[in-house]
């Protein structure tokens, strides 16, 4: 195994206890999809509007993945990631991002985007670095 693709975000971390032990023990980088959970973490969705879920209302009746990050934990993790981002003045997209990107064990980031903006947004999360203190709070 020379690489593991794995979805992991500020809401889906479920690989730290084992993927990412392995991969390190192993030497397999970990390609990240999902890095902003479909959108969540990018501050598209509120709780209040988890009824308008965008690009997703269309799976709204069945198991999709991104109707299940509509959770009480992940609205809190939200509500911190965006006092964090307000007190580094990013945007929470760059933060989640850049947050996925630093962790231990990450090879890649694989990122989607619609338009050239967000491209450009997403690349600059990569420009700063979160302190210890606020990333811990994540």
């Amino acid at each position: 195994i020379s690489a593991l693709q794995l979805e992991y975000s500020l809401a889906e971390r479920a690989i730290e206890h084992e993927f990412v032990p392995f991969g390190t023990r192993h030497g397999a980088g970990i390609m990240v999809w999902s890095p902003l959970a479909s959108g969540l973490l990018s501050g598209k969705y509120r709780p209040a509007q988890a009824g308008n879920a965008g690009r997703l209302d269309g799976f709204r009746n069945t198991t999709h993945p991104g109707f299940q990050k509509f959770t009480e934990h992940n609205w809190a993790v939200v509500a911190e990631l965006e006092k964090v981002a307000a007190e580094l003045g990013r945007g929470m997209a760059q933060v989640a991002l850049n947050w996925v990107a630093t962790q231990p064990g990450i090879a890649t980031v694989i990122l989607g985007a619609t338009r050239l903006s967000q491209l450009q947004d997403n690349l600059a999360a990569l420009d700063f670095s979160i302190p210890p203190a606020l990333r811990q709070r994540l």
